[in-house]
């Protein structure tokens, strides 16, 4: 028997509870005693004053220990009460062993028993609700962390795991990605349909320009021949009148067509601004342009019917050209790029300024022809009041031409370079100027200046077309410039979001999996397993520092045990030397035929190890063995080779049970294994192995014949909640075993999934 060494106390046992450390340290005392005093003698009073002192010491800490776990709700406090009533029912048995069979065997035995129950008391239950007690403790007294951030950590800590908090490091910029992402594309598509409405208006911008040229060629055609009378004047005019009459119906049609499609997507898209923009344009007064029309139509007759004034007659198409191109000046309006919006004041200036210039033209033809009359008092009135306004549109035209060459870019001042109407226009008023001050004669006639200016506007009306139609290319490269900005933005997130999901995965998976696999390898120490090595590379981190505590302890751990089986095997080799007395008594315990102990010994050893597990909340297993087809071989082979047999299959179990397991003989061919410290998942799988085993066995039998055997095995662990006592535990057990033999034999039942291996 191992001579048992006191024990000391170390900080490392603290609980970190001044009150449960100082009865552990007081228990421990006892026990020590105990133990000093068993290597000499020990007398019946100093047994029940060191038993009374530590039952008494003992059930003061319990109930120290109930009580503080009742004030933080412990969820394990039941379970907890169980086992303090079990040692406090056990330490009156320990003392009446004693006093019974005080003997050095004996107090060893009990010593080792209260040894084992203090440390595992503890190390592993104490400990365990020491911390949810301290941490109840600390966040009463201490109360929450005090700045935002320790606030934000600590709820973090409390309430979400660690992929978790991997997850949402990881969203959080996915999230702002998407907003932002969102604006893009919100204004993208606000700016795409604000060009979109733009380029279904670009034919109506090309029909104002038509119908203004073909307008103003009538106008001035009617103000010469109102002021000439001139038959050429009229043969034109009426042929430009079926031009006019076409090009503004095809105007009309179309305006109409294209105004109700505007509504539809306006109503549709739902976009304030461009709901307002096609108020703006969609709301051509289509009825005031028709007034202006009739207007016109009886201007016309007025014509024929030789009625009206140059002055009325300017009125008229004025006003109905100018309608025109308000409904061009109002597309600036539409929310757009300053390119495109450049691009339309531009034109915008173009067509004004050959508005004026055609009005500029019907103003001279009439001042040319007045000029041709008797000089009079009305016709130098006529004369003057002409001048006036011819002037006054000059200097319109000389705004606008500063304004288009404001907002025009290159290639459209490029366009306008060649063309200049400065020259003419101010030698035409220079020299009206000096015939209203002296009647000199005028260089021009009517018919002159109409041709001249004529083909200044017809120059003003190509340009103004090649304007609308670098208008019309300029709004389809924007179009696809924004689908394509519209697909680039969304071909990017979702790559991002792509990208992310991956690094998320590779990020949790080389976090989440090297800390599952060390965690694993810690829980396998805690049962025993310390073969667990890690073989990857870590980075220097604090994982990789994880993983050296880990392999560090599992060597420490290591080397204990490597020192400890040396001195067991120094122990024993030290107890097989001992004298023969004890080999004597060690002979009554066990099976005479195979060395197995008997069962006498068996029943007093299966009490003693349940009452150590359950005392020191330790796993125990026992699994039942049963020879298949025993008795086949008594009466085929002789009973000779049936003891041959016994001897044999116990041989193959002491060879395959480790130096803790004890191997009992109960019956003629039946046997049990106990296995402390041993969970059932272990215990089946060392079943298994020695159900093979025995199966692989060949045993000679009369020195000419080979005899293969197999058993049939029950498992069973123990469980104080399943179980009452022993006889129940072996009952559940020789259970197990009748199912092995009835399932066909060779193979194991256990106590939980009884499944057929």
């Amino acid at each position: 028997m191992e001579k048992i060494e006191s024990l000391t106390w170390n900080d490392g046992m603290s609980v970190g509870i001044d009150a449960i450390d100082n009865d552990h340290k007081k228990i421990i005392s006892i026990i020590n005693k105990l133990i000093r005093a068993s290597h000499h003698s020990l007398t019946d009073d100093f047994l029940n004053d060191v038993f009374g002192e530590l039952e008494h010491y003992v059930q003061t800490h319990f109930n120290r220990e109930e009580a503080l776990m009742a004030s933080i709700d412990y969820k394990q406090l039941e379970a907890h009460k169980r086992t303090h009533a079990q040692f406090v029912q056990k330490i009156p048995e320990l003392k009446a062993q004693l006093l019974t069979n005080n003997s050095y065997d004996v107090a060893e035995d009990i010593n080792l028993f209260l040894h084992d129950w203090i440390i595992n008391h503890i190390l592993t239950t104490d400990m365990d609700y020491a911390a949810s007690y301290y941490h109840y403790c600390s966040k009463i007294e201490k109360g929450a962390p005090k700045g935002s951030f320790q606030k934000i950590s600590h709820w973090l800590v409390q309430h979400l795991t660690l992929t978790q908090r991997i997850f949402i490091s990881a969203v959080i910029p996915i999230i702002g990605l998407f907003i932002l992402s969102f604006i893009i594309l919100k204004d993208n598509y606000q700016q795409y349909t604000n060009v979109l409405l733009l380029s279904e208006i670009n034919p109506i911008i090309t029909q104002i320009n038509s119908v203004t040229h073909t307008l103003q060629i009538e106008r001035g055609l009617s103000t010469g021949l109102i002021s000439s009378n001139h038959q050429q004047f009229l043969e034109e005019l009426k042929k430009r009148r079926q031009v006019t009459d076409k090009s503004i119906t095809a105007f009309f049609i179309q305006l109409e067509q294209q105004s109700s499609k505007l509504f539809s997507q306006s109503s549709s898209l739902m976009e304030p601004q461009l709901k307002l923009a096609s108020k703006n344009i969609s709301f051509f007064n289509i009825k005031q342009l028709k007034g202006d029309l009739a207007l016109l139509k009886r201007q016309r007759k007025q014509i024929d019917e030789k009625q009206g004034s140059v002055l009325q007659l300017k009125s008229s198409y004025t006003r109905f050209i100018s309608h025109l191109l308000d409904i061009q000046n109002r597309l600036t309006h539409i929310n757009m790029s300053s390119t495109l919006a450049n691009h339309i004041m531009a034109i915008s200036a173009l067509l004004n300024f050959k508005e004026n210039l055609g009005q500029q033209r019907a103003l001279g033809t009439a001042i040319l022809e007045q000029t041709h009359l008797a000089k009079n008092r009305n016709s130098q009135q006529s004369v003057l009041q002409a001048y006036k306004q011819f002037n006054m549109l000059g200097g319109k035209n000389e705004l606008l031409l500063q304004s288009f060459f404001h907002f025009s870019n290159e290639t459209q001042k490029t366009i306008l370079a060649s063309f200049s109407t400065r020259e003419l226009t101010n030698d035409f008023s220079h020299q009206v100027a000096a015939y209203i001050e002296s009647d000199i004669t005028l260089s021009y006639n009517a018919e002159q200046w109409f041709q001249v200016i004529s083909g200044k506007i017809n120059e003003l009306k190509i340009i103004n077309d090649q304007l609308i139609n670098q208008l019309e290319q300029r709004t389809t490269e924007q179009l696809d410039f924004f689908l394509n900005r519209y697909y680039s933005v969304l071909f990017i997130v979702l790559l991002i979001i792509a990208s992310s999901a991956i690094v998320l995965f590779f990020l949790n998976y080389s976090i989440i999996n090297p800390i599952h696999k060390i965690t694993l390898a810690l829980q396998g120490i805690t049962s025993g397993d310390k073969s667990q090595q890690f073989y990857e590379h870590f980075a220097h981190d604090e994982i990789y520092s994880i993983y050296k505590a880990y392999e560090q302890l599992r060597r420490k751990l290591l080397q204990s045990d490597i020192s400890d089986g040396i001195i067991r095997q120094q122990t024993e080799s030290i107890e097989l030397r001992k004298d023969k007395n004890k080999l004597y008594k060690k002979m009554a315990l066990t099976d005479a035929l195979t060395g197995a102990i008997n069962r006498r010994s068996f029943d007093d050893i299966i009490q003693s190890e349940i009452a150590h597990s359950q005392v020191g909340n330790l796993k125990l297993s026992v699994m039942m063995l049963d020879i298949d087809h025993f008795k086949a071989v008594n009466d085929n082979y002789g009973h000779a080779s049936g003891d041959l047999v016994l001897k044999k299959f116990y041989q193959v179990c002491h060879d395959a049970v480790r130096s803790s397991d004890l191997i009992a003989r109960i019956g003629g061919e039946e046997f049990v294994i106990i296995m402390p410290k041993t969970g059932l998942k272990q215990a089946k799988i060392f079943a298994e192995r020695l159900r093979k085993k025995v199966a692989d066995t060949q045993i000679l039998i009369n020195d000419t014949e080979h005899l293969s055997i197999t058993v049939s095995i029950g498992v069973a662990q123990w469980d104080c909640f399943l179980f009452e006592n022993d006889a129940d535990f072996l009952k559940q057990i020789d259970g197990l075993l009748y199912q092995a033999k009835h399932s066909g034999r060779n193979c194991i039942v256990s106590m939980d999934t009884k499944v057929k291996y």
